[in-house]
């Protein structure tokens, strides 16, 4: 472990691959929607703050790379750190969006519908 944190460029090497395969997790898990809201949820509670760790970790870790390599690993680490704040960005401002209170809400129908539909024998059925 020691060694890993001497080198920069492995550091940053590394720092780079897990945040791309937590990108792709995350992903796939939203597009196959093999888990439900509420466990996508978690897992986002859970992925988004340990990508945010090691990509800044890869950033400060890139200054200390020596020679051409230093500017595409600080440009891949910035891009990603864009990509975050702007994914948390979207998340905070979409969030009450639609609340989920009104999304799930009991529709009733109007008093005169009711009525009728009281006379003619449904008068239990709601939307």
């Amino acid at each position: 472990m020691e060694k890993l944190f001497k080198d920069a460029f492995k550091v940053s090497i590394a720092s780079l691959v897990i945040s791309i395969t937590l990108y792709v997790v995350i992903t796939a898990f939203f597009l196959l929607s093999v888990v439900t809201a509420n466990i996508f949820g978690t897992m986002i509670k859970i992925i988004v703050p340990i990508l945010i760790l090691v990509t800044i970790l890869g950033f400060i870790y890139s200054f200390f790379i020596k020679g051409k390599q230093k500017i595409p690993f600080l440009t891949l680490h910035f891009v990603s750190l864009c990509v975050l704040s702007f994914g948390i960005y979207l998340a905070v401002s979409f969030q009450g969006f639609a609340p989920y209170k009104y999304l799930h809400k009991k529709r009733t129908l109007c008093s005169y519908r009711q009525r009728v539909f009281k006379f003619i024998g449904i008068g239990g059925i709601r939307y």
